[in-house]
Order: C-alpha cells, then structure tokens, then sequence
C-alpha cells in the first residue's frame, strides 16, 4: 500500500501510524515518485552490509536493517534526491570486479550515507567509507532507528552542497 506524501517523512508534525518505518520501505520495493527539488539535487549513495547477512536472510536482524534501509531510500527519493544503493544496482553472484561501479557511484556522489547496524561486521561499507574519504564526501552515520532519527537524516541533507 503505497503511502500518500500526507503521511510521509516529508510532511509537516509527527506520523502517528506506529508501522510508519515499514509502510515508507514497502513503498521503496517498487517505483517511488520523486518530487523535483528548487535546484540540482543531491546524489546519495547508501551503503550498508551485505555479506554479513547471506545465510541470515530471515533473521529479525537482517528483516530491521532491510526495512531501515529501504526506508532511508525512499525517504531520500521523496526528498528530491538522486539515490544510488548498490544493495540493488547488482544482483546475483558478485564479484570483486563490479565494485569499480559502486566506488564510481561514491566518487561521483554528493553524500555516501551508511545504514550499518551497531555491532554488525561490514569490511565492504568500511572501504566504501574509505573512498568517500579519499575523495572528500560527505558521510553521514544512520544505523536503524525510528522517525525521528530519520527526520533528522533528512535535515542534514540541507547542509550539503553538491561536489
């Protein structure tokens, strides 16, 4: 069930609709409409563990974090920001090779944001985030969370200018 922009991150107050997280991440499983910024916007790559969780794919864990993720990327989307997550630009059997275009994505991007759970392992997002340093973006840190923390994400959005 698709969510009106009423009931989005992006309108004024709190959503009272305690399953908010949720409903936002289902809505990104499919096309989400963006609403087009005043002036350029933002390219946002989100990146997160992704090995971590093979074998572990029904695990409350990785349910919570996928939700939180996919949650942040319609977020962002419906803020008017261009969204690469490599979590869904390659599928199937990886290989070192294709993390050329992830590394491309960051080095173009504006903000490399990481969804990576407290405690969780993730030697992949920490070369990311390596990258993004090496090439003076911006990181920002949003492991799961609520509403707020997602409200929060977005409003730091505001200070970033485009590289």
């Amino acid at each position: 069930m698709p969510i009106s922009i009423e009931d989005s991150v992006l309108s004024a107050g709190e959503n009272t609709n305690p399953e908010f997280i949720k409903l936002l991440a289902q809505e990104g499983n499919g096309a989400v409409e963006a609403h087009l910024p005043d002036g350029e916007p933002l390219i946002v790559v989100i990146v997160g563990p992704i090995r971590t969780w093979w074998g572990r794919l029904d695990s409350p864990e990785y349910l919570e974090y996928s939700t939180w993720r996919e949650a942040v990327r319609t977020a962002t989307i419906h803020a008017g920001h261009l969204v690469y997550s490599p979590h869904k630009a390659w599928q199937g059997a990886w290989h070192e090779k294709a993390q050329k275009v992830n590394d491309s994505a960051i080095i173009n991007s504006d903000v490399v944001v990481v969804v990576t759970p407290a405690d969780t392992e993730a030697v992949g997002t920490a070369a990311e985030i390596a990258v993004a340093v090496e090439h003076g973006k911006t990181v920002l840190y949003a492991p799961p969370a609520d509403e707020k923390a997602l409200r929060d994400l977005l409003s730091q959005y505001a200070g970033i200018s485009q590289s």
